[in-house]
């Protein structure tokens, strides 16, 4: 199969402008054509099929032609299963007999959680006791991640509280998540030897920064004022409580699958702020959600510990959840 960008670049700029409007990129129309076909090609979230499947029979019949292959036919199926290489349609492609290029290794897909684990702590306790010795061990932060959230506490009823902490950790798996897909795809868009190499620096941020990109990866998409470390950054003033109800607010906004689920309660006068931009700090300097974290279920662990605590503080058995 001929390469993306070969494939691209049979076209006018025009063409590819086009194109990429009718995928939703229309900001393409100032640049010029290599940059066009850069950012297109870089674009994985849209597969080469669906773009064949988009142009004219005689647009086919010319690619055919470019990359030499045989343009006979009238069936668009049965040209872009040539260009393809996936031979007749319903049929079984050719096995390659070239060694695949090199690239940069893709993350692992994961399973996003359907709802907040704080609405589902009866199945994170049934998982946790599938676990091995290894995963129910204790991970070393989770006493001093606990004593600092307590101080957050004061009158408020455990029932209640639970979500607010919860809450913070979620959202901190989401950014972490987020962060790390995020890290790929720097490290591709400047690797000439990735599927995801844009040559251009400037245009690099148009693949780093595409929604696109980390909802076909399952990663919840975390817009720019709702990430860890504009939390972070503002950590100590007095309006934290405000600037972490807005994030949950947009990352609920940007994700349906989370609408409704998030705890939007940090404004909340009898929350102390001062303590809350030092949980913030706290849990900052702990990984939840990149790959090897959730490797080793960080976040289970973290929330069984923490799911205990509150039991006990309402008088129940951790099971009772």
């Amino acid at each position: 199969m001929p390469s993306r960008r070969k494939i691209l670049d049979i076209f006018s700029r025009a063409r590819l402008v086009q194109i990429a409007k009718e995928f939703g990129m229309p900001g393409l129309q100032p640049l010029l054509k290599e940059e066009v076909v850069e950012t297109l090609a870089a674009k994985r979230s849209i597969p080469m099929d669906r773009i064949l499947e988009g142009l004219k029979r005689d647009e086919l019949k010319l690619i055919c032609r470019s990359v030499s292959l045989d343009d006979s036919g009238k069936e668009k199926a049965m040209l872009i299963a040539r260009i393809l290489n996936k031979g007749k349609p319903g049929k079984k492609a050719p096995r390659r007999t070239k060694p695949p290029k090199k690239r940069v290794d893709k993350p692992k897909k994961h399973k996003q959680p359907k709802v907040l684990p704080t609405e589902e702590v009866k199945l994170v306790a049934k998982k946790r006791s599938k676990k091995n010795n290894k995963t129910t061990a204790n991970i070393g932060f989770e006493q001093k991640l606990w004593l600092a959230a307590d101080k957050l506490r004061n009158n408020m009823d455990a029932a209640e509280y639970k979500h607010v902490i919860l809450g913070l950790i979620f959202l901190k798996y989401i950014s972490d998540s987020f962060e790390s897909h995020r890290s790929f795809l720097v490290k591709a868009t400047a690797d000439p030897n990735s599927d995801f190499y844009v040559k251009k620096e400037n245009q690099r941020p148009m693949v780093i920064e595409d929604r696109d990109e980390y909802t076909a990866e399952n990663v919840f998409w975390v817009p720019k004022d709702a990430r860890w470390n504009v939390l972070q950054k503002n950590a100590k003033q007095p309006t934290i409580g405000k600037i972490i109800d807005d994030a949950m607010y947009v990352i609920e906004e940007e994700n349906p699958k989370l609408k409704g689920i998030l705890p939007k309660r940090y404004a909340r006068p009898d929350i102390d702020k001062t303590r809350l931009g030092e949980l913030i700090d706290l849990i900052g300097t702990i990984t939840v959600g990149d790959e090897e974290s959730r490797a080793l279920d960080i976040l289970g662990r973290v929330y069984e510990y923490f799911l205990g605590r509150f039991a006990s503080a309402e008088g129940k058995g951790g099971g009772e959840w």
